[in-house]
């Protein structure tokens, strides 16, 4: 009975560790997808003006984006 439980416990274990790995892999996934002109590209369209030139000064100032992609319209 105790080899059983045993088992068991292990199978639990393991399921638990693959289930916390997907997920791991999921949000790395979902966070690195993140495109600042894209965000750019939306905030203008929603007419927020001011909060997207605040954004790709920042950008800009940081040198976080493609240089071209800013040029580029």
């Amino acid at each position: 009975m105790k080899k059983k439980c045993w088992s068991c416990l292990k199978f639990l274990l393991l399921i638990v560790i693959i289930i916390f790995s997907l997920l791991a892999i999921y949000t790395h996934y979902k966070g690195s997808v993140y495109d600042p002109i894209r965000e750019i590209q939306r905030l203008r369209s929603e007419n927020r003006r001011d909060d997207a030139l605040d954004l790709a000064r920042f950008f800009k100032e940081n040198q976080i984006a493609d240089q071209k992609k800013f040029t580029e319209k």
